[in-house]
């Protein structure tokens, strides 16, 4: 399956085809033999590190005519083979800009072989090959990043990250009693990109993991991985959570710029309608994030920070306000304008009846009248011209259903029943295609926990993420190994959700059978319980459970005469 994978990679072309035309001496093992050996080992022993020398173990282990399907020789396949080829690999795959392509004795930069792949696209091509071609993008997909902590031993712990913010970065300057307290003699240094250098890894950077149930928040030194997962389609009921394409970037790099590079790095683009991210990328600037996505062509939906959840006038007409990237009429009720958020204790009931909530202020909102233009900008009708609601201002919508919400509006007070020109700067980072807090907003959006079940695969139930699971330095060797074991992952996924019934080479959907379910709900299972009770044999222990015990009854009573007669 592994070697299936990496020709269907289409790799061969570039940096694999580099190195078999290279001059000088034939390597004893392959870029592609390495490739193959290291998938292969994570796709049978996932929950081992990625090091060089638990994959030269496997190779060791490999029969003759396993070693000659791979192309690799009955003596070849140590521990320096492949470290060899690992360094190889990244020296061709080495970004452009890269420190690494400057000699620091000569200072003479080494360029990169024309029309070669970059690193993020030949990663994902290997991603993507692990994948059927019979199962396609799903119609909404998730995008999150997660923490990878560096091997490398931190010799300074500073009490918060440097991360970059607004694509611009100014290096901060450490407290010399924090320095002196919290560092080795020496460090921290300054790294190539002006960043804080806290290991003897220089790509590795002071990165912010976020609160989970086994640590709290704080500061780590490492990567960032980004993820792009199938979430889900609109309808469906059982979907397979394949990791569509991944990117790794110094912890604290900039979100958006990192997600819109993981975007463009896809063999055949983004495939999806919906884009559905958290706020570390909402959050960035619309200029770097929301217009770049309406550019490509993509939807997208994301949770508000609470700085974000404010009123705002527009900027030519006073009539209208923003509420939660959304223009309402001023007509909205003032108990309808802030409305609470979805937080994670909330029950199903509570969340039925906020959403609901959300829904009956739609009745006021503005909505676009026809297409939006190449400038950006959208023509909206207001809610009496829509027919969401009836306005004194506009006679014709009085006859409209009087289960219509009728407004109170004062004679040339609110624009119900106008129009109004939106431009692309007005609530920029805000606005979505649908409104916040509404049921199919958050029926999208619900499905974004699926890369969130991705990043538990990485880091427990189906990889090794954490710090001992690799101990090569640099981002490109990382992210090459990362890249394989995100492969591993989608062929474990594929095995569990149809046991073998379909394959790597699966090209028709009627060879795909239906996906296996989980065993039934709570209920369900009592039922069978009770009637696995049932077939029981001879008496049986009475459980009380939940049940209050039964009253101890009261002694009798002994009457007088009982006794004579």
């Amino acid at each position: 399956m592994a070697k299936i994978i990496v020709d269907r990679a289409d790799i061969s072309d570039g940096a694999l085809a580099f190195d078999e035309c290279r001059r000088g001496q034939k390597r004893l093992v392959s870029l592609r033999t390495f490739l193959i050996i290291a998938l292969a080992f994570k796709i049978q022993k996932p929950k081992q590190s990625s090091s060089l020398s638990n994959i030269a173990r496997f190779a060791f282990e490999l029969t003759h005519t396993e070693r000659q399907l791979v192309g690799l020789a009955d003596f070849a396949g140590t521990n320096d083979h492949f470290e060899a080829n690992l360094a190889a690999l990244a020296r061709l795959l080495e970004p452009e800009d890269s420190h690494r392509r400057v000699d620091t004795q000569t200072g003479e930069i080494r360029p990169r072989p024309i029309g070669l792949l970059t690193l993020d696209q030949f990663c994902n091509r290997i991603v993507e090959a692990s994948i059927p071609p019979v199962f396609q993008p799903a119609q909404v997909q998730a995008l999150d990043s997660t923490d990878v902590p560096t091997s490398a031993r931190r010799m300074y712990a500073p009490r918060k990250p440097d991360p970059v913010v607004d694509d611009q970065y100014s290096p901060p300057q450490p407290e010399k009693e924090d320095v002196e307290v919290r560092a080795k003699a020496g460090w921290p240094r300054k790294g190539h990109d002006g960043r804080l250098q806290c290991s003897v890894d220089p790509d590795a950077r002071v990165g912010w993991r976020t609160q989970t149930e086994d640590h709290d928040t704080n500061a780590f030194n490492g990567y960032d991985l980004h993820l792009l997962v199938d979430a889900g389609f609109v309808g469906y009921e059982t979907i397979v959570y394949f990791i569509r394409g991944m990117l790794l970037r110094p912890a604290g790099s900039y979100k958006a710029a990192a997600g819109l590079a993981l975007i463009d790095s896809l063999h055949h683009g983004f495939e999806a309608e919906w884009l559905a991210s958290d706020r570390g990328y909402s959050y960035c600037k619309a200029d770097n994030w929301t217009f770049q996505l309406d550019q490509r062509g993509i939807k997208y939906v994301h949770d508000l920070h609470t700085n974000q959840r404010r009123q705002r006038n527009p900027i030519r007409d006073k009539r209208a306000i923003w509420i939660d990237g959304t223009l309402f009429s001023t007509a909205l009720p003032r108990e309808m304008r802030q409305l609470k958020n979805f937080t994670i204790g909330m029950t199903d009931d509570e969340k039925r009846e906020l959403r609901e909530k959300y829904e009956r202020r739609l009745s006021y909102a503005f909505m676009n009248n026809g297409a939006v233009k190449p400038d950006g900008s959208v023509q909206q009708k207001g809610p009496a011209i829509s027919g969401r609601l009836r306005c004194p201002n506009n006679p014709a919508s009085g006859r409209y259903a009087r289960t219509k919400p009728e407004t109170k509006c004062k004679p040339h007070d609110c624009d119900c029943g106008g129009t109004t020109m939106v431009y692309p700067q007005e609530s920029s980072r805000e606005r979505q295609p649908l409104p916040f807090g509404t049921t199919r907003w958050a029926e999208i959006y619900g499905m974004r926990t699926a890369v969130e079940s991705a990043n538990s695969n990485l880091k427990m139930w189906r990889g090794v993420l954490n710090r001992h699971g690799s101990s090569v330095f640099g981002t490109t060797p990382n992210a090459i190994l990362l890249a394989l074991q995100c492969a591993a992952i989608n062929v474990s996924l594929l095995h569990d959700a149809y046991d073998n019934k379909v394959t790597i080479k699966t090209a028709k959907s009627e060879h795909v059978p239906p996906k296996r379910r989980r065993r039934g709900a709570p209920r369900a299972l009592h039922q069978r319980r009770a009637r696995s009770r049932k077939r029981l044999t001879g008496p049986q222990p009475v459980t009380q459970g939940r049940r209050r015990p039964a009253p101890t009854p009261p002694p009798p009573v002994e009457r007088k005469g009982a006794a004579a007669s």
